[in-house]
C-alpha cells in the first residue's frame, strides 16, 4: 500500500551564491547631490542625498564644485585631500578649544536593524590638512544610531551633545592625526531591532576629548568618507541536502579572514552531509559568526507516514518534520494533520529537493493497546523525570521496532531501534551535549499481533525538554 513518488524539479538554491553585501547607509560616500556644494551654503551636508545636518554646520565636498573652498581634492584656502572613494566627503569640527558644540551629521538606514542581528560598522575619517592652519588633533569620534530622526538648533554658548551612547567610535587617546591616509574606525554591534538613524560625531565632552596641538587655533577637523553598516548574515538558519547532492555555502564578506569549525579558511565551504556548520569571521578588531543546520533529505524520509492501524475512539497525530509546501488529500497544508477515522491518505511535500508524494492507508479497530509518552521532562539529574520514556499497555503480543526525537528544524537528535520499549531511555541530550530547552518531535513504530497477524503502527507527538 505504501507508495513514494519523487519528481524531481528545478532547484533555485540561495545558499551556494555568493552576493556582495548590502551596505544600510544610503550614498555612504556622500557622491550623490542635489546641486552641487557652494561656498554659500552653511551646514551644505544636506545637499547630499538622504544626509542631514544633526546638529550645527557640517559640510559638504565634493569636485563637482566650482568653489575652491568646497572642492575635492583641494579645499578651503589651502587644504588637499583626495576622496578615499569616489569624488565627495563630508567634514565636521569634532572638538573646538572653547568648549561649545561641535558638528554632527544624520542620516535613515535603509532599513531598520534587526534585533539580536551583528552588524559590522565601519566609517574613515582624514585630519584636515591646511598648509596655512595651524594643526590641532583630537581623538573624539564614533557613531550611534536613534530610533528617531535627531535634528537640534544650537544653543549659542552652550555644548550640546547628542544623547546616544555610540555603537562604535575611535579609542580614547588614539589621536587622530594621519593626514596622509584614510583612518577606519570600526567595530561590531549587536542590534535592538528599533535603530532607524545613523549619527557621527564626538559623543565625549570637549573635557573628556584628548587633543594635540590645539592651542591658540579654533579645534580639530575632520573630514568623513565611506560609511557602511552591514548585516552579517551569511547562512540560512538550515538546508536540505538533496539526495547525494554537494552544496556550497557561505559567502564572502568585505575584507574579513574566515574560520570554519571544519578548520577550512575560506569564504565559503562545500559539504556533502548533514551536520552543524560554523563560520566565523574576524574584521577590523571584532567577531562575528554564524551557524546553519544541514539536514540529509534521504534521513528525513524515514519519517513519512506509513500504514497504521487506528484504535476506535482514538485520534492520529501525523507530525512530519520535514520542510516543504504540504498538500494533504484532506484539504490540510500544514506539516501536521489529526486523523480520527480510518481511509487512505495522501499527502505531498514540494521542497528544494524536489515533490514526494506518500500514500498510506489507516486502519480502524477496536484494540486496547495504548502507548503513553510524557509531554515533558527535565533531564537535569534530580532524580526525577529526568528520561524520556515510552510506556505500553497491550492486551496482546507486541514489540517496539523504533523511538526517534527530532529538533525543530527536523534533525534527528535520538534513535534507538529495539524490541523492548524499555530500553526507550532519552537523556536529552545530542552527541554528548545536553540539547536547549524546547519542543521536539518524536516518531515511534512498534507492531502486535491479533489473530496471527502483524500489525505495524507509527505514531508521533511533542515533547517538551523543560531544564
Amino acid at each position: 500500500m505504501n507508495k513514494i513518488i519523487l519528481t524531481i524539479i528545478a532547484l533555485f538554491f540561495y545558499g551556494n551564491q555568493i552576493f556582495g553585501q548590502e551596505n544600510l547607509i544610503p550614498n555612504p560616500s556622500f557622491e550623490d547631490t542635489v546641486t552641487c556644494p557652494d561656498n554659500s551654503f552653511n551646514g551644505a551636508v544636506d545637499v547630499a542625498l538622504f544626509w542631514n545636518v544633526a546638529l550645527s554646520t557640517p559640510d559638504l565636498f565634493n569636485s563637482c564644485s566650482s568653489s575652491s573652498g568646497v572642492g575635492v581634492p583641494t579645499n578651503y584656502t589651502n587644504c588637499y585631500q583626495p576622496a578615499l572613494n569616489g569624488t565627495g566627503y563630508a567634514g565636521i569640527f569634532n572638538y573646538i578649544t572653547i568648549p561649545r558644540t561641535t558638528e554632527y551629521i544624520t542620516v535613515k538606514l535603509l532599513e531598520k536593524l534587526k534585533p539580536s542581528k551583528k552588524y559590522f560598522i565601519s566609517f574613515y575619517v582624514s585630519p584636515r590638512n591646511c598648509a596655512d592652519q595651524e594643526i590641532c588633533y583630537s581623538d573624539g569620534m564614533g557613531l550611534a544610531f536613534s530610533d528617531t530622526l535627531y535634528k537640534e538648533n544650537v544653543i549659542v554658548g552652550a555644548e550640546q551633545i547628542p544623547p546616544f551612547t555610540p555603537a562604535i567610535q575611535n579609542p580614547v587617546g588614539n589621536i587622530l592625526k594621519d593626514t596622509l591616509n584614510w583612518i577606519e574606525i570600526s567595530g561590531c554591534y549587536t542590534a535592538k531591532g528599533t535603530e532607524q538613524y545613523a549619527i557621527i560625531g564626538n559623543f565625549r565632552s570637549s573635557a573628556n576629548t584628548q587633543s594635540e596641538g590645539c592651542v591658540g587655533v579654533t579645534g580639530s577637523y575632520l573630514y568623513i568618507d565611506d560609511v557602511g553598516v552591514f548585516e552579517y548574515d551569511p547562512l540560512p538558519d538550515t538546508l536540505i541536502l538533496c539526495s547525494g547532492e554537494t552544496r556550497t555555502i557561505g559567502k564572502s564578506f568585505l575584507n574579513a579572514s574566515y574560520l570554519w569549525n571544519t578548520g577550512a579558511s575560506d569564504s565559503t565551504l562545500t559539504i556533502n552531509k548533514e551536520g552543524e556548520y560554523i563560520v566565523k569571521i574576524m574584521i577590523g578588531n571584532c567577531t562575528l559568526s554564524d551557524t546553519v543546520i544541514v539536514l540529509e533529505i534521504d534521513n528525513l524520509l524515514i519519517s513519512l507516514p506509513s500504514d497504521t492501524l487506528l484504535c476506535s475512539g482514538e485520534t492520529l497525530e501525523i507530525n512530519i518534520p520535514i520542510k516543504g509546501n504540504y498538500t494533504w488529500s484532506n484539504g490540510a497544508v500544514s506539516n501536521q494533520i489529526s486523523i480520527n477515522t480510518g481511509g487512505i491518505y495522501t499527502v505531498s511535500i514540494q521542497n528544494d529537493c524536489g515533490i514526494f508524494d506518500q500514500t498510506f492507508e489507516v486502519t480502524s479497530e477496536v484494540c486496547d493497546c495504548n502507548v503513553y509518552v510524557p509531554n515533558a521532562f527535565s533531564p537535569n539529574n534530580d532524580g526525577n523525570n529526568d528520561f524520556l520514556k515510552c510506556l505500553i499497555g497491550c492486551d496482546f503480543p507486541y514489540q517496539s521496532i523504533r523511538f526517534q526525537v527530532f529538533n525543530r528544524w527536523g534533525g534527528l537528535v535520538y534513535s534507538i531501534e529495539s524490541t523492548d520499549n524499555q530500553s526507550i531511555m532519552w537523556d536529552g541530550t545530542f552527541k554528548g551535549e545536553v540539547l536547549d530547552a524546547g519542543v521536539y518531535v518524536w516518531v515511534f513504530q512498534y507492531e502486535y499481533y491479533r489473530n496471527g497477524v502483524k500489525n505495524n503502527k507509527t505514531i508521533s507527538g511533542d515533547v517538551s525538554l523543560i531544564k
